[in-house]
């Protein structure tokens, strides 16, 4: 497992310590949602930053495509209003949004 929380983009230092191993759970920092090019960028992630560093971390093989992504630390106002439509969007991002009283199993 992977708790990536408050740390935006990931760093080189990270990326090494993580080579040979695959993931089978990572928690991202999805604050920024759908609001791309956020001031914020330098604390926290949007759904693109995150869409990059998957893809940079399948090519890696630190993921697979079984690989469980849990979006969370989730900003109201930069995500859709709507619950449904923040699901949806979760998903096109290949994540889960987390929520209270969530439990997963990784078995």
């Amino acid at each position: 497992m992977l708790y990536a929380l408050d740390g935006a983009w990931m760093c080189s230092d990270a990326c090494r310590m993580l080579a040979g191993r695959v993931i089978d759970l990572i928690v991202w920092d999805a604050t920024c949602g759908n609001t791309f090019d956020d001031w914020r960028f330098a604390d926290h992630n949007d759904l693109a930053m995150i869409r990059s560093m998957q893809n940079s971390m399948q090519k890696l093989g630190i993921i697979a495509p079984g690989t469980i992504h849990l979006f969370d630390h989730i900003a109201r106002s930069l995500w859709p209003e709507q619950k449904q439509e923040r699901f949806q969007l979760a998903e096109q991002f290949s994540g889960m949004l987390a929520f209270d009283g969530m439990e997963l199993s990784l078995e």
